[in-house]
């Protein structure tokens, strides 16, 4: 199971070479994101690394049956989000971190009907290990009522 810690990690290297080499680091707490987004960390191809601790409460999924799934086959429209996740790995990184290029599609929830939802993206990793973080923004709220209608839950 992995897990992700709410933080970003910034290192800079400061002197020397090799072993010898000295660097600074610096671990910030990432400010608390928008209750109706949550994140997923794949590779280029698209392939779940990992998502965040939002994302089991916000489409019924634990994260182990995600993990190493291709993130379109969770989409309404598969090729189109496998076309904007190919898209993402060609354009300029600065560009795609606008969060000009987005997507709107459908997600499957394990227990109620698909989500609304627009996927932008900013890109992780490196240039030779490229990582993309989709920001699935959830367009419409949802509640879950049990027997006598009782609302047991409301996102």
């Amino acid at each position: 199971c992995r897990t992700i810690f709410p933080v970003s990690l910034f290192v800079t290297k400061l002197s020397g070479t090799g072993q010898e080499g000295i660097f600074f680091g610096l671990v910030k707490k990432i400010r608390q994101q928008a209750t109706n987004t949550v994140k997923a960390w794949t590779i280029a191809a698209g392939k779940v690394l990992c998502v965040d601790e939002s994302f089991t409460d916000r489409f019924g999924v634990e994260a182990d049956d995600v993990l190493g799934n291709v993130f379109s086959a969770m989409c309404s429209d598969p090729e189109a989000v496998d076309r904007f996740t190919q898209d993402c790995t060609k354009l300029d990184p600065e560009l795609v971190d606008t969060g000009a290029h987005s997507i709107n599609t459908q997600i499957q929830h394990k227990y109620v009907s698909k989500i609304d939802a627009r996927v932008t993206v900013q890109l992780g990793g490196t240039v030779d290990q490229r990582i993309l973080v989709f920001q699935i923004c959830c367009l419409a709220g949802m509640s879950v009522l049990g027997t006598c209608c009782s609302l047991n839950y409301s996102k």
